[in-house]
């Protein structure tokens, strides 16, 4: 089993703004990758605005291909994260 994991720390201000965007680019690359993959947030720490995306897949390969998948959907993905990332 491999465990994938992806975190950034969001800009202070407009939280419920974040919260929407993290949600729909998460729901975006389950959409593309049909990978199980959640989102987690830090609470009661100095990080508070650090998110992770995780994922949990029984072979290398199944990351792999969700990479590609990915790749091939790259202008519109990428336009995605970069509307919020500033």
């Amino acid at each position: 089993m491999y465990l994938f994991a992806r975190s950034g720390l969001l800009a202070n201000g407009k939280s419920r703004e974040a919260a929407l965007w993290v949600g729909a680019v998460t729901e975006k690359v389950n959409q593309i990758t049909d990978l199980n993959v959640t989102v987690w947030r830090n609470v009661f720490s100095r990080e508070i605005n650090r998110i992770t995306w995780v994922s949990a897949v029984e072979e290398l390969s199944q990351l792999e291909a969700a990479d590609d998948k990915l790749g091939n959907v790259v202008d519109s993905f990428m336009k995605m994260l970069s509307d919020k990332v500033k």
